[in-house]
């Protein structure tokens, strides 16, 4: 076989593996499709293809990732994959349930995210819970992203996930990260009650929703004016557990923290995926 012949077949060959979004889709939703019925019935819950579809999942997720940015994983997202990618497409967050859970749900997770050096890197998500006791799974739920151009301070991202402690119980947090070097890290920039904050939180009744809405609270971040909106709280003598007001707290970047400045208006509760 002439050399040029050899060439030409090698071509083809990495052609062939070349990444391509549709099959790797298609190879999460068939995973995912082995977990649904674990999560919709904690009695079909096995351990050992539990444990395979992870991971799986994540090899898939994690493998030739930096040609995976553009990929929006439409199947895999249909059948139970979180995603949220921010607008620079220099950070990416997943979740799945891990389909362990029964009226309390656990999640898995991964961030993918570009460093200093435009390198493309996935890791576990959070791994500042890697030691905590007190939970299962490595993430909350991924609801949102926002992208906040911070001038001097740089580009920070607001990642919003949601946790269900029962079946009416929900909470809501948003952890500010940056990405320095070759790792995502707290950015305490939230100046509330005197202390500095990386992260904030709410929880609520899902009951004690809007009688006119169906959908549920989420943080909220305008980039015109800096502005992050947090959903105002209330805990009442009928929903000690928290009660949604349809208004919301303001806090405003100042060029140094994000400051409260008013309440807000009620507004519409918009998941920001």
């Amino acid at each position: 076989m002439s050399r040029n012949i050899l060439i030409a077949l090698a071509a083809c060959s990495g052609l062939a593996q070349a990444y391509d979004c549709a099959t790797v889709d298609a190879a999460l939703r068939q995973q995912f499709a082995i977990l649904e019925p674990m999560v919709d019935s904690p009695a079909a819950y096995d351990e050992n293809k539990a444990n395979a579809a992870h991971t799986e999942i994540r090899r898939l997720l994690t493998t030739d990732a930096d040609k995976s940015w553009d990929c929006d994983f439409s199947q895999a997202r249909e059948q139970g994959l979180q995603m949220a990618t921010a607008s620079d497409h220099k950070f990416r967050a997943y979740s799945w349930d891990d389909a362990s859970g029964g009226t309390m749900r656990f999640n898995l997770g991964l961030w993918q995210y570009r460093d200093a050096t435009g390198k493309t890197r996935v890791i576990d998500a959070h791994p500042e819970w890697e030691k905590r006791e007190d939970v299962s799974g490595n993430s909350d739920n991924v609801t949102g992203l926002y992208t906040a151009d911070l001038g001097e301070r740089g580009t920070v991202y607001l990642l919003e996930e949601s946790a269900q402690g029962s079946s009416n119980a929900l909470a809501v947090s948003l952890q500010l990260l940056r990405v320095q070097g070759d790792k995502p890290e707290a950015a305490a920039l939230v100046r509330s009650h005197g202390k500095d904050l990386s992260s904030i939180a709410f929880a609520y009744d899902r009951d004690s929703l809007p009688g006119t809405t169906s959908q549920y609270p989420h943080f909220g971040y305008d980039a015109a004016s800096k502005t992050l909106r947090v959903p105002l709280i209330e805990n009442t003598q009928k929903f000690p557990d928290g009660e949604v007001t349809g208004k919301t707290l303001d806090y405003r970047y100042d060029g140094t923290y994000f400051v409260y400045v008013k309440d807000g208006a009620a507004s519409e509760y918009s998941n920001p995926l």
